[in-house]
């Protein structure tokens, strides 16, 4: 090769690696001001896209191909289907008139095929009950026949509709407005804003024996799981807690956040393990009684590590996943046994406080000094076995309340917010028993009127 043949080539990869240093100068320009949004805040989680953590296994259930996945069952499973209704309500039958073909005449021979569909018919049933008088020859005086017991007294919408209203507003969160708007335009029964909102509040006023009674079913829990979030009066701050455990869910707004408050919920006077998140208000809860949530732990850490990418950080959500990990593992294995893996745990948990102490997010160092004073709180798994690892359930136990204060933005005076907490109170713990709202409603009136106290759960408890 000549000189002038050698220049060339050497010219040519100069020009190739002077642009391959431009793209990159340019990438490390983007990562640098990205980096710089980050750090000041301005990019936060509802304009973000989550990055996967480095080193995590990909998604279980990622589709092989573009196409879509056939109806049915995979190859070599039973089918499924709806199971036919039990009765039959209107049989409609259905004839030629003449050969859809040649237009000739049809000999009739029996039923062909029989097709069923099942639909609502949305109708309003309007009851008179005539009240008759009546004249005592003994004492000469009048008494008037009495509504039945389950109307709740002399009312122009009946139980079913109220039911119906009730479980839209605290089941299916829909606004006062959206309730009105169904029964008017939906069903066809004309019923107020107003009206509903009163019918609603003196509901849960005549069923305030119910929810005393859940309130005393949910101090007699082992174990109550806590949170609270935030909530609206009148435009005012206000604060919904839930407290829920196996069978009973009870909610309450309060004015404040701090710990009066959440004694409010829970009492110092309960003996059973509370589990929370780390806020200040539940600081007060006796060590031996206080269990902590790793998700809250464990999310601190993969924010850290995907906002800054130091490898500091990633040391620290190693170490919380290894110990999450191992519990969660031998917990499914050996469920009755768990204190035996208590040495391997507690090494996991020096080891989370080790490497925290050298990270690089100043949030993790807090987080580590936090862990090492309260290492009984996230320990106490390890001596009873209802405690979870996460507080899990509270936090879905409040999710139909963050749905709600999204669209309705809270309630406007003290009295509608009482009717919403308590209605949700009722209707999350019917829910946790596997009872019906609708065969609940009925049958507790009913009972509230003769004096007695309902059983709250299926009808056959």
């Amino acid at each position: 090769m000549s000189p002038e043949q050698l220049n060339a080539v050497l010219l040519q990869r100069l020009e190739r690696l002077e642009a391959l240093l431009v793209a990159k100068s340019d990438r490390i320009a983007a990562l640098e001001t990205e980096l710089r949004e980050w750090k000041s805040g301005s990019v936060g989680p509802t304009n973000r896209q989550r990055r996967r953590v480095k080193g995590a296994k990909p998604a279980k259930h990622q589709p092989k191909s573009d196409k879509p996945r056939a109806a049915g069952r995979k190859k070599g499973h039973k089918g499924a289907g709806r199971k036919k209704p039990k009765t039959v309500d209107v049989v409609e039958s259905r004839r030629l008139d003449s050969c859809p073909d040649c237009s000739g005449n049809l000999i009739d021979k029996g039923i062909g095929h029989r097709h069923l569909v099942e639909d609502i018919v949305l109708t309003v049933q309007t009851t008179q009950y005539n009240l008759h008088r009546h004249h005592c020859s003994a004492c000469c005086t009048d008494h008037i026949a009495s509504l039945p017991e389950h109307l709740g007294g002399p009312v122009r919408i009946g139980p079913n509709a109220l039911s119906l209203a009730a479980w839209m507003r605290f089941d299916m969160r829909q606004s006062i407005g959206n309730i009105a708007r169904f029964f008017t335009e939906g069903v066809g029964l004309s019923w107020s804003k107003g009206s509903i909102s009163q019918r609603l509040c003196g509901l849960m006023e005549t069923l305030e024996p119910v929810t005393e009674k859940l309130w005393e079913d949910l101090l007699r829990e082992p174990l109550v799981h806590v949170d609270e979030t935030g909530w609206r009066e009148d435009g005012y701050r206000r604060w919904m807690w839930s407290g829920s455990g196996e069978k009973t869910s009870c909610f309450h707004i309060t004015a404040g956040r701090d710990r009066e408050s959440f004694e409010e919920v829970v009492p110092p006077s309960y003996s059973g393990l509370v589990m929370t998140d780390g806020y200040t208000a539940y600081h007060n809860i006796p060590a031996k009684q206080h269990a902590g949530c790793w998700a809250h732990i464990l999310r601190k850490a993969r924010d850290a590590w995907e906002v800054h990418q130091q490898p500091a950080d990633h040391a620290v959500l190693v170490s919380i996943e290894r110990f999450l990990g191992g519990a969660r593992c031998y917990r499914a294995s050996h469920p009755d046994d768990l204190s035996s893996q208590r040495p391997f745990l507690l090494r996991a948990c020096d080891e989370i406080v080790r490497v925290s102490g050298l990270a690089s997010t100043p949030r993790l160092v807090k987080q580590g000094r936090w862990l090492s004073k309260r290492r009984s709180r996230y320990l106490l798994f390890l001596d009873h076995e209802a405690v979870p690892l996460t507080n899990n359930q509270a936090e879905r136990e409040l999710r139909g309340a963050v749905i709600m204060r999204r669209t309705s933005f809270g309630g406007r005076n003290h009295r509608g917010n009482r009717t919403l907490a308590d209605g949700m109170t009722i209707i999350r713990s019917l829910a946790r028993r596997g009872a019906s709202w609708f065969e609940f409603i009925p049958r507790a009136l009913h009972s509230i009127a003769i004096g007695d106290l309902p059983v709250i759960g299926p009808a056959h408890a």
